[in-house]
């Protein structure tokens, strides 16, 4: 078959799909990562989403993210810096610390 054949016999598919009310895409991977990406899951769960369409997909991401939530990092309650001193003070700390060992 010609890649000409091919588009035509891809093309009365779909066309054949829409006139059966099937409007949804099949599953490929493609899909199901796109689908994963829209509802806010890890891409280790595109593999795993289950359906034989898109509106399959579609119903178990929404599933799914119910259930994997993205969590916000909280700002710490205290500095977690430290205290700068005086660089002279601080500069005669470390060198006594290095000559004593304490």
């Amino acid at each position: 078959m010609s890649e000409y054949e091919n588009l035509m016999a891809n093309i009365s598919k779909q066309n054949e799909l829409k006139n059966q009310g099937k409007q949804s895409l099949p599953a490929t991977p493609e899909l199901r990562e796109a689908i994963a990406v829209k509802h806010n899951l890890p891409a280790e769960m595109a593999e795993r989403l289950r359906g034989e369409d898109e509106q399959s997909l579609i119903q178990d991401a929404e599933y799914l993210s119910q259930y994997v939530k993205k969590t916000v990092p909280t700002a710490p309650l205290k500095s977690t810096e430290p205290i700068m001193k005086d660089p002279l003070t601080q500069s005669l700390q470390e060198l006594v610390h290095d000559l004593t060992g304490q």
